[in-house]
């Protein structure tokens, strides 16, 4: 399956290339990027990045080596990431978040895990009061807004593909620049941990992805599949997976 999903995406990239004058694009029918090809060429390289590096737990270096090739070539900047349209009204195109916590009434059906509101608030992080109302034990009232729109796939997860892929292909110095870059772009000053390199360092880059994967999708769980981190505490008692990330 993702072998299939590459070549399609790489189809479009090459689609996206195309100068013939009938290939004139949806223009202001696109209502993320205006019909903007260099845009969207940005999202599928970050996208086969973020799939490579789904595989990388039976591919190991190729998949890293593949995914560190289009983080280069990814989403740059926060001003292109690729969001949800939602709005205000009618009800079917509100915020997903939205629907489901307000009209259709299933309020505390879904909760914040309190090991990552712990997270957050043990690193000073300025994220909690953007993503969390702790208060109501769901996401902040920005978030939960009808017409928010919803991120998902961003600069930052590139910058942190990259920043990993880097590391494990043998590169520590731009893996950091990566990491402090990603970093920046949430208000955050250089991972002073991270600077101490090896270990340190990747483990400060897989919190870091944990932490901005908020809201974009399943890729926090598709992180912690391929390196059981954090160690999370289950709910089901002396059930804990072993933490790895090597």
């Amino acid at each position: 399956v993702y072998d299939s999903v590459q070549k399609v995406l790489s189809a479009g990239i090459a689609n996206m290339a195309s100068s013939s004058p009938t290939d004139v694009g949806p223009g202001s029918y696109d209502q993320v990027y205006g019909g903007n090809p260099a845009s969207w060429t940005k999202l599928a390289y970050t996208l086969k990045a973020r799939f490579y590096m789904h595989t990388a737990k039976v591919d190991g270096l190729a998949a890293y080596t593949s995914a560190l090739a289009n983080a280069k070539l990814g989403l740059n900047d926060p001003s292109i990431d690729y969001k949800g349209v939602f709005q205000a009204s009618p009800l079917a195109e509100t915020n997903f978040y939205y629907q489901f916590n307000g009209p259709a009434g299933r309020g505390g059906y879904m909760g914040i895990d309190p090991q990552f509101i712990n997270l957050l608030v043990t690193r000073n992080d300025p994220r909690l009061s953007d993503y969390i109302d702790t208060t109501a034990d769901y996401v902040s009232a920005t978030r939960n807004a009808p017409e928010y729109q919803q991120t998902y796939v961003s600069a930052a997860e590139n910058l942190l593909i990259w920043s990993e892929a880097a590391y494990r292909t043998g590169d520590p110095a731009t893996a950091l620049t990566k990491l402090n870059a990603a970093r920046a772009l949430a208000g955050l000053g250089p991972d002073v941990a991270a600077a101490a390199g090896g270990q340190a360092l990747l483990t400060e880059i897989l919190t870091e992805e944990y932490i901005n994967d908020f809201q974009l999708g399943e890729e926090a769980w598709n992180l912690y599949k391929r390196t059981c981190f954090p160690n999370l505490t289950p709910t089901v008692s002396e059930r804990k997976v072993k933490s790895s990330i090597l």
